[in-house]
């Protein structure tokens, strides 16, 4: 048990180090864990291109997940973690909100 206290708390310090507003990333917390499908703490190729085919509906959204698979493909990582993942979404801007809108809105629905 304590080990799992352990990864929550550098889960924390490293979300600090990102200086990104923390409703920001509590919005990118929730779509994070809408993709990962498995709950590793990381997505990867598969768990994107789920959320590619569950948020087909918006057009910009799948441009962006593809956008994710292409720095996944750059940083020659199978994985992105939260950490990467959040740089990734707010340098995006507006297009971090579609997604975060489209997947959201997709998770309520089941």
């Amino acid at each position: 048990e304590d080990d799992e206290d352990e990864d929550e708390s550098n889960e924390e310090e490293e979300e600090e180090d990102l200086d990104i507003p923390l409703e920001e990333l509590n919005k990118y917390r929730v779509v994070f864990d809408s993709l990962d499908e498995d709950k590793s703490g990381k997505i990867d190729k598969s768990e994107i291109m789920n959320g590619i085919s569950n948020a087909s509906a918006d057009t910009l959204s799948v441009e962006m997940l593809y956008e994710l698979l292409a720095r996944l493909d750059d940083e020659k990582d199978e994985e992105l973690s939260f950490k990467a993942f959040a740089r990734f979404m707010y340098e995006s801007g507006d297009g971090a909100t579609n997604l975060t809108t489209a997947l959201t809105q997709r998770g309520e629905k089941k």
